[in-house]
């Protein structure tokens, strides 16, 4: 069954299943075979259906399609449709591990047969459905291995009794929802590659930890060891257990001469534990807590901290290089420029892979502008709401989050919903600026830029170029060694004309400024 809408074809396939991840892979495997500007396959769920209808492509057919029905919408030139459609059948036709890896098939079947097949691993990186990853994080801590949970939708009882494990072990659990760490220079996760040096890094978030890595990249300084915790960690119910845990293994490291922590939404109680630990060790130690209004427990311990990310960085290397550069960080230079201007005043709507990113950006526009303002992560003087809740004035949102990725992988492998909100937010009559990040690393979507810019170009088509008129501000987290490198996709958002600021701190400040008309 297809229809032709709007240069919108679809593709309703009854009964037929695919897991989310192989739709991710066939998506992107059509687009590139076609050349179409936009395929996107989905199991015909209410929240996908609303997924499509925000990015403008939800036909009727697929509409009236039920939850156990494949969908496909293809954006493309008219004459494109029958290839890309041929695409999708042709690449459905084939067996799933047609769209695997050549050495996928090598991998081993359980973790007893990983751990036999290599005696000497310390280390266990895992990503299964939450319900099924608490068990085979037990597993792997039970044979005496470091863990690397990616795996996120696990309950915070689950955590607490997991990390409580790994303590008693002597171990170290990074999660859940662990998305970065490098460890003897190896990037895991969504990590970027990073100059080696001589700073550590502990956070609870991993795009902060990817921004101060990159960050600390572009000063011409590197990173020992870069560990994520969870974003959970420092909550009381939890009690920062991997980040003691993270402490003492840097403060044995001879390679790290400084720690840097980050943070969000601490509670009160770890706080007090970590400053007091912070103290006791034998290296520097600075803090950066987001939405954090007081530092009492860290000025008592005369432990430094950070405003920003940026802060962050510039204190670190103001401690460990006497002549250092940060000039880059900042660029382009203050002002609001001319051509940047919206076309009248409006609201924010940020839109993150990442909640240290989203935090901070809330945290900043809070102090700068008037009005509600809302967000799914929590910040001091922010309402918070659920993320498909709508709420009036500004809103931020971290679309990695539980509620965006139960069923679906996260924006940094395959950001299809977060373009489809931005694509549905840049429609908005009310929405004058929209602030994002652009993150780059290990395993993300190829060429995330040109995809924007392709979302960009979708409400423009939408709404006659009357989104045009908007703006939309970004923060690219990456760096030259980084495959797509920082400076090609800053490229290609510039020739888009997204404006594209030096650090993520300095896009928040701006994109406030921009949507009160450059008057902050």
């Amino acid at each position: 069954m297809n229809e032709t809408r709007s240069e919108v074809h679809c593709l309703v396939l009854p009964g037929v299943y695919r897991d989310s991840v192989f739709l991710m892979k066939l998506s992107s495997r059509a687009r590139e075979l076609s050349g179409a500007r936009q395929v996107t396959a989905l199991m015909a769920a209410p929240r996908n259906k609303e997924l499509l209808a925000q990015s403008g492509l939800l036909t009727r057919d697929i509409e009236a399609a039920g939850p156990d029905d494949l969908v496909v919408a293809i954006d493309a030139e008219r004459e494109l449709n029958p290839v890309a459609e041929k695409a999708v059948l042709d690449l459905l036709a084939k067996p799933p591990r047609a769209l695997r890896s050549p050495t996928e098939h090598l991998a081993p079947k359980s973790l007893p047969m990983a751990c036999e097949r290599l005696e000497e691993a310390n280390l266990a990186i895992i990503s299964v459905a939450g319900e099924y990853a608490k068990y085979e994080a037990a597993q792997a801590l039970s044979s005496g291995l470091d863990v690397f949970l990616y795996s996120d939708n696990i309950s915070l009882a689950d955590e607490r009794a997991l990390k409580r494990l790994a303590a008693a072990k002597g171990l170290l659990l990074m999660g859940p929802d662990c998305g970065s760490a490098v460890i003897d220079a190896m990037p895991l996760g969504f990590a970027n590659r990073v100059r080696q040096g001589t700073v550590g890094i502990i956070s609870t978030s991993g795009t902060g930890l990817q921004e101060v890595g990159c960050l600390l990249d572009r000063c011409g300084l590197g990173i020992s060891t870069a560990l994520g915790v969870g974003g959970r960690d420092l909550v009381d119910d939890i009690g920062g257990i991997s980040t003691k845990t993270a402490l003492e293994r840097l403060e044995g490291d001879a390679k790290t001469q400084i720690i840097v922590v980050i943070g969000g939404d601490p509670g009160a109680e770890t706080r007090r534990e970590l400053a007091g630990m912070c103290r006791r060790l034998g290296k520097p130690v600075l803090v950066r807590y987001a939405g954090v209004a007081e530092y009492g427990a860290e000025d008592a311990a005369g432990i430094p901290h950070a405003g920003t990310l940026r802060d962050a960085v510039v204190m670190t290397a103001e401690r460990i290089a006497s002549i250092l550069d940060t000039s880059d960080l900042d660029l382009p230079s203050p002002g609001v420029r001319e051509k940047d201007r919206p076309s009248k005043s409006g609201l924010v709507r940020g839109l993150f892979s990442g909640g240290m990113l989203c935090r901070e950006s809330a945290e900043i526009c809070r102090a700068l502008l008037p009005g509600a303002m809302h967000s799914n992560v929590r910040v001091d003087g922010v309402g918070l709401i659920g993320g498909h809740e709508p709420a009036d004035g500004h809103v931020f949102l971290d679309m990695g989050t539980d509620e965006f990725t139960m069923g679906r992988p996260h924006p940094l492998l395959y950001p299809e919903q977060k373009l489809a909100r931005i694509v549905h937010e840049l429609c908005a009559p009310e929405v004058s600026v929209i602030l994002t990040d652009v993150v780059l690393g290990n395993a993300v979507a190829p060429n995330y830029a040109g995809q924007l810019v392709r979302a960009i170009d979708r409400a423009a088509a939408l709404t006659d170029g009357k989104s045009r008129e908007k703006r939309v501000v970004a923060n690219v987290c990456g760096t030259e060694s980084d495959t797509p490198s920082r400076s090609s996709q800053i490229d290609i958002l510039l020739r888009s004309g997204v404006t594209v600021l030096g650090n993520n701190a300095r896009a928040a400040a701006y994109a406030a400024k921009l949507s009160l008309g450059g008057t902050v």
